[in-house]
Formats: C-alpha cells, sequence, structure tokens
C-alpha cells in the first residue's frame, strides 16, 4: 500500500514538473501567469464550447441526448487541434529559448578567450564535422593565426575565426580584405566565422560576389550548423541546464504569488474585521457582529503567523545551500 501510495505521489510530481515546463515553452518565457491558471482557462474554454455546441443543437433538433452526443465529438475534435496548436507552440518556442541559451553559454564561454582560443575552438568544431577534413592553423611571422586552411565538400578552403569585441559587427573591409588573401594563395572557396552580426554591407558584398564562393557565419548560423549539433557542448546538457532554470524560475514565481496572496488574505480579513466591528455599534445583535470581528481577526492572526513560519522554513533552506555559502563568500 505505502508502495502504491509512493508510486501516485512520484507521477503526480513527474507531471506537474512537466507542466510547468511545457507552460513555460507554451508562454515563451513569460512567467506573470501561473500554469494553473491557464489550465482553468482552457478548461473554462472547453466547457464553453461544448455547452454551446449542446445547446445550439438541442434548439435546432430538439434532442438534448443528441445534443449531449454531439457535443461531445465536438469537445474532443477541439481538444485534439487546441493540443496539436499548443505542442507546436511549446516546440517552436523551445528552439529559440534552447538557441538563445546556446548562443548565451558560447559568448561565455569566448569572454575570457583570445582570438587564438577562438581559432582553435572554430578548427575544433569544424574537425567533428564529416565535410571538413585537414584542416590546420596557419600562423603569421609573429606566430599568431590569421587562417584556418583544409578541405571543404573535397574542395580546398580558407577559414577565418574574428572574435569580434562586443557591440561590434564585420564590415565589408573585413571581407574584402579575407577575399583577396584567399585568391592570392589560389583558393576558390572561404568561410569566415564571426560570434557576432555582419552589417548590411557585409552581407550585401557577400551576396553579390561571383568571382569567389564565400560563406558566411555568425551566431545565429554557428548555432543552426554546429552548437544545435552538439559539436562544442552536448545538447543534452543544454536542455536539462534550461529544464532547470526553468523550475527555478518557476518556484521563484510560486513564492512571490504565495507572498502577494498572504499579503492580500491579511488585509482583507483585517479590513473585514474592522468594518464588521464598527459596524456591530450602530446595529442590534452586536454580540454577534463582535464574534464575528473576532473570527475574522484571528483568521488574518493565522495567515500572519503562517507566512512568517514559511518565510523563516525558506530563509532556514537557503542558509544551507552551498551556492548562496560560496555567493556570500
Amino acid at each position: 500500500m505505502k508502495g502504491s501510495i509512493e508510486h501516485i505521489k512520484g507521477w503526480i510530481s513527474v507531471r506537474l514538473r512537466n507542466a510547468r515546463i511545457q507552460d513555460y515553452y507554451y508562454s515563451g518565457g513569460d512567467t506573470t501567469k501561473h500554469y494553473r491558471a491557464r489550465n482553468l482557462d482552457r478548461l473554462f474554454a472547453r466547457v464553453i464550447v461544448f455547452t454551446l455546441t449542446v445547446l445550439s443543437f438541442f434548439i435546432y433538433t430538439g434532442n438534448f441526448f443528441a445534443g449531449l452526443f454531439f457535443g461531445g465529438v465536438c469537445i474532443y475534435l477541439f481538444d485534439r487541434l487546441a493540443k496539436r496548436f499548443r505542442n507546436l507552440r511549446c516546440e517552436k518556442n523551445r528552439e529559440a529559448m534552447l538557441e538563445k541559451e546556446a548562443v548565451d553559454r558560447f559568448n561565455k564561454l569566448l569572454e575570457e578567450k583570445t582570438s587564438r582560443d577562438f581559432f582553435e575552438i572554430v578548427c575544433e568544431m569544424l574537425g567533428k564535422d564529416h565535410s571538413f577534413t585537414g584542416l590546420r592553423i596557419i600562423e603569421d611571422n609573429e606566430k599568431r593565426p590569421f587562417l584556418i586552411t583544409g578541405r571543404f565538400r573535397g574542395e580546398d578552403v580558407g577559414i577565418y575565426a574574428d572574435k569580434l569585441k562586443e557591440g561590434t559587427s564585420v564590415k565589408e573591409k573585413n571581407l574584402e580584405e579575407f577575399t583577396r588573401y584567399c585568391m592570392d594563395r589560389g583558393l576558390k572557396n572561404g568561410i569566415y566565422i564571426a560570434n557576432g552580426p555582419f552589417d548590411y554591407s557585409a552581407r550585401e558584398y557577400a551576396v553579390n560576389l561571383d568571382s569567389f564562393n564565400l560563406f558566411i557565419a555568425d551566431t545565429k548560423t554557428m548555432h543552426k550548423v554546429f552548437l544545435k549539433r552538439g559539436l562544442l557542448f552536448p545538447i543534452k546538457d543544454l536542455e536539462e541546464g534550461l529544464e532547470q532554470k526553468i523550475l527555478e524560475q518557476n518556484e521563484e514565481t510560486h513564492h512571490r504569488f504565495r507572498r502577494i496572496l498572504a499579503y492580500r488574505r491579511i488585509r482583507t480579513y483585517t479590513v473585514l474585521g474592522v468594518l464588521i466591528a464598527v459596524y456591530s455599534v450602530f446595529v442590534p445583535y452586536s454580540f454577534y457582529y463582535l464574534f464575528v470581528s473576532i473570527v475574522l481577526f484571528s483568521l488574518s492572526l493565522t495567515a500572519l503567523i503562517k507566512w512568517r513560519i514559511e518565510k523563516y522554513m525558506e530563509d532556514a533552506e537557503n542558509s544551507i545551500k552551498l551556492d548562496n555559502i560560496m555567493d556570500a563568500g
């Protein structure tokens, strides 16, 4: 019996966890509305659709049971269609969040890296793709990397890895210099990779270039080609990290809503208690109203004590968490 109860509790816990994650994906990261409130909205929408369908069919045919059957069929189809669109929206938002998370992690990885480090990271990523072979970094006379050479789909290629400063972008002149250098070395293909955007003139130059096969890759392209395929860090770790962040944010939102509800509950009970106490002075049965007022004041005091106990327990739990201790240190 005890094992069955634990199994049911575990199943409910997993369902609630998945519901929070799916709701976060559905909302696109907007946590201002609780997932239970969204579920109530969906339930209310289905009740309205079912009721209107049954009433419409009953008014048209006069057969109530046939209306119930038709309403059940309509609500089933409505539910399937709504779930399909909801899953499509969740998947789209999930992909967008994973892309942002991957790009943010990649940019954070590059914060303390030098231009040489960026060359080595790009060379390592490309080397894991079967389309690239024989990659090696070429250095200038001062031992600084300036080009990656190898073969891309069976053809010689030159690759440049440009680590941009924050707030800057690749200009047309950067692509012109790279193209000219590759052509001087007899290369017909070139790939310019940057950890930032390409401005309009650079993109226009790459599109209109006919004498040389130039391919460009910004952070968005790098995510689709390399990061999404787990060539730099495992995509499963990225998904688990994002889900953990979602659950932590939901927990913070839950605590915030709980504090708001506690404040409102205390305020409501107190105000009603004061109003009823004042009202009891001017009407008969004053003892009855005083008793009601005392009950409301007791409920307000109980809500206050409960909120303080929960806050104390939360502070106690935070005091033993290693990350909080390290941050304080």
